[in-house]
């Protein structure tokens, strides 16, 4: 009986690990699929940075 119960507890915790892989998955594409280019005005912006901050000597 002991057995079936490790053998049970194994099946579930493979079954929630699949769940929760799958739902990680579907969130990095998301997310990845969400993710856009800079804009032209985001661009210069960082093309002028180093000139924003004073030289040190």
């Amino acid at each position: 009986m002991r057995q079936l119960d490790d053998f049970e507890e194994r099946m579930r915790r493979a079954a929630t690990q699949a769940i929760v892989r799958e739902a990680y998955h579907q969130t990095v594409g998301e997310q990845e699929d969400e993710q856009r280019r800079p804009t032209a005005s985001a661009q210069a912006w960082r093309a002028t940075w180093p000139r924003r901050w004073p030289k040190t000597p």
